[in-house]
């Protein structure tokens, strides 16, 4: 992923209102990008001075890794190498495997933020490996039970997200992918936006074993821990649809983003806890 954003905010007006007594402070934001394509971004966003530390995820016992991301690579021995050359812990495989879609490899392991990062190179096995169309694919977000269903539903009717996939899938593999002892099986549904094959999000839901998975809490004078943004045309439609299902709103604001433009925006979180940033463009980007 290359560089796409790189710049310190103070007393921005959109994050103080809506962040609370940490927007106080100022943060970096340091956002990646893979090739020359706007969605499947991710950001980083450090607090600069503050007055509390922000701590890396972990895996609470009987729970999974509250985070995770898959990413496209292209030599999954290759990303294997390099992870464990910088110290990075890989948690499950490699392990390989047949599908509809062909061989295919896969790995766990964390980022220094506690992030449990999947790569999975759908290439695996070829002579001669197609390039991966995008390097993060999707972000997964673990429910309670009974709660991926719910949470695809929001998604597809306020932010317009088709359903791909709704697969269960159930084995040691799985287990040891997700830090699990024994074999494991969970629900995942998959929604996209558009037709290429990253800036998805997938709802995953673990039947067994029965696992305390519990929504993120915000807790006082401490950031939001998880934001996914979206870019619509229409924030009104969106909130109009959110809210009845049970979607709550944080706050709206319009702001400048240096040297990029003006941009109105709005939050809510949704019943996972995971804030939902709306942003729309009032101007031509430039920069």
């Amino acid at each position: 992923m290359k560089k796409f954003y790189d710049d310190v905010m103070t007393n921005a007006p959109g994050v103080k209102s809506l962040l609370g007594p940490e927007g106080r402070f100022p943060q970096r934001l340091v956002s990646l990008q893979s090739g020359d394509s706007d969605v499947g971004m991710m950001g980083l966003l450090e607090y600069l001075n503050a007055s509390f530390t922000v701590m890396p995820f972990v895996r609470k016992p009987g729970s999974v890794y509250p985070v995770m991301v898959e990413f496209a690579v292209r030599d999954i021995e290759a990303t294997v190498r390099k992870v464990v050359g910088m110290g990075q812990p890989i948690i499950g495989g490699p392990f390989y495997g047949q599908s509809n879609g062909g061989a295919y490899g896969v790995v766990t392991f964390l980022d220094p933020n506690g992030v449990l990062i999947l790569a999975t190179d759908c290439a695996a096995g070829r002579r001669n490996p197609a390039p991966a169309a995008s390097a993060i694919r999707k972000v997964v977000i673990p429910t309670a039970r009974n709660r991926a269903e719910p949470s695809a539903q929001l998604f597809h009717e306020a932010l317009e997200m088709n359903v791909l996939r709704d697969e269960t899938f159930g084995s040691a593999q799985t287990a040891a992918l997700l830090d699990l002892e024994e074999t494991a099986v969970a629900r995942v549904i998959t929604l996209r936006q558009r037709r290429e094959d990253h800036g998805m999000v997938s709802f995953m839901e673990v039947l067994e074993p029965e696992l305390d998975i519990k929504p993120f809490v915000k807790r006082d004078n401490y950031p939001y821990e998880a934001i996914l943004v979206f870019v619509v045309d229409d924030i009104d439609r969106v909130l109009s649809k959110a809210l009845p299902l049970g979607a709550r709103l944080m706050g709206r604001r319009t702001y400048e983003v240096p040297g990029r433009g003006m941009v109105e925006g709005a939050m809510f979180t949704d019943s996972n806890g995971v804030v939902i940033d709306l942003t729309r463009w009032l101007g031509s980007q430039t920069g």
